[in-house]
């Protein structure tokens, strides 16, 4: 992709889709890149927080039973209190890797589309967002960890800047209705006086 322009999407006067080129110089990509490596850092992050939770976790102790059969799923055996425990631990860890599995997945396809000036980018990465904070707020209400805070933090501040202007102007720019009738023209002008 160059740098000189984008390509955005638009309909022309016959319906169809056509491809008109809006030129970008090197300022105005900078916010683009800078939420795809934004993205890239929150799906590591996550990554890592389900990783180490894994790790924390005294797999010897813990006895996994797996049934084929759907209804059934993933058991974990318990027999003394310590067990118990550890099973809690491995219930917990296992639960944060799958809640942040989604938000991980998107937000590697949002950064790829920020990164390669895609309008799908936005849409996923909000998805991202979205995820992740309805899944902290799972965590929270759950048993409340401590990592939950920080990532909540880092997800509103990439949907406010997901919503700045500067990111806005790249995806929105210069978009107006194809064809407007006669009464809609009318209905525009008396808003405007």
């Amino acid at each position: 992709m160059s740098r000189e322009g984008l390509y955005n999407e638009r309909a022309d006067a016959t319906g169809r889709d056509s491809k008109i080129r809006v030129n970008l110089d090197k300022t105005s990509t900078r916010p683009i890149r800078a939420i795809g490596l934004l993205l890239i850092l929150q799906a590591i992050g996550l990554v890592g927080i389900a990783t180490f939770d894994l790790w924390q976790v005294d797999w010897q102790q813990v006895q996994l039973e797996f049934s084929p059969q759907p209804q059934e799923g993933l058991e974990i055996t318990l027999d003394s209190p310590q067990e118990q425990e550890v099973g809690l631990e491995a219930t917990r860890a296992i639960e944060v890797a799958i809640r942040f599995l989604p938000s991980v997945v998107l937000a590697i396809l949002g950064a790829l589309g920020f990164l390669f000036f895609s309008r799908r980018g936005w849409l996923l990465a909000a998805l991202a967002q979205t995820l992740s904070l309805w899944a902290c707020l799972q965590l929270y209400y759950e048993w409340n960890p401590g990592f939950i805070y920080p990532v909540m933090l880092y997800c509103i501040l990439i949907v406010l800047y997901l919503n700045s202007y500067n990111v806005r102007v790249v995806f929105h720019s210069g978009r107006k209705p194809v064809r407007q009738s006669a009464t809609e023209r009318d209905l525009e002008v008396a808003r405007d006086s």
